[in-house]
């Protein structure tokens, strides 16, 4: 499980977001998504970070997330999050703990090359 995600407030407008990733030091593979939460809260929703680049700047992230979000929970295996990758083909999904906060992610090459 990887650390380095964003996470960003309902409310919070695409121009926020967008300096938000500018900010954030991640590569890109640490970038892929933004999840939706409020503080200590459940995940929301998710927006692609390449879909804040075509949306104008006072949008709202909750006007462009997905909702429910796929994610794993801290106790899987190796193999679920196989097979949830298989599925989905998501670059990265999040771990959640029981009350759906986000824990941290894990991205695909992470699990995919190291299971063939």
């Amino acid at each position: 499980m990887n650390p380095d995600y964003l996470t960003v407030a309902p409310a919070t407008t695409v121009g926020e977001a967008k300096a938000l990733v500018l900010g954030s030091g991640l590569d890109h593979h640490g970038v892929s998504y933004l999840y939706v939460t409020h503080p200590g809260g459940p995940v929301l929703g998710v927006v692609d970070a390449r879909q804040i680049l075509l949306s104008t700047d006072a949008t709202p992230m909750e006007d462009l997330m997905a909702s429910p979000v796929v994610a794993a929970e801290v106790d899987d295996v190796r193999e679920d999050l196989t097979a949830v990758f298989a599925k989905y083909h998501f670059r990265m999904i999040p771990v959640v703990d029981a009350e759906d906060r986000i824990q941290g992610v894990v991205h695909y090459n992470d699990i995919m090359k190291s299971s063939t």
